[in-house]
């Protein structure tokens, strides 16, 4: 995978996982909406405890892929991708959701 490339599709991916920790914690506070990641719903009511684990995981899921671009450049690509696609409808998803709420 081209170093450029790898370092933008790593970089969106950091970025999605913050908003969407922002937007989870926004919208389960403020719009009353239940977390729907059963291994993450009993960590939104300890902010801390959440983004802890939001940034461990994000960080493991990066590691793993950086360590799969190296031997299979195409197959962390593409993994990234759709990876990046799902977290982008969930922030989405996120935002819908405190838009209605005003």
């Amino acid at each position: 995978m081209d170093r450029r490339l790898r370092l933008g599709m790593f970089a969106t991916f950091a970025a999605l996982q913050a908003l969407d920790t922002v937007s989870t914690l926004q919208v389960t506070r403020v719009a009353g909406v239940r977390e729907a990641n059963p291994l993450m719903a009993g960590l939104v009511g300890r902010p801390t405890a959440f983004i802890a684990v939001k940034a461990a995981s994000t960080s493991a899921v990066g590691a793993i892929l950086h360590h799969v671009s190296r031997r299979r450049p195409k197959a962390a690509l593409v993994a990234l991708s759709a990876i990046n696609v799902g977290c982008a409808l969930v922030v989405a998803s996120n935002y819908t959701h405190l838009t209605r709420r005003r």
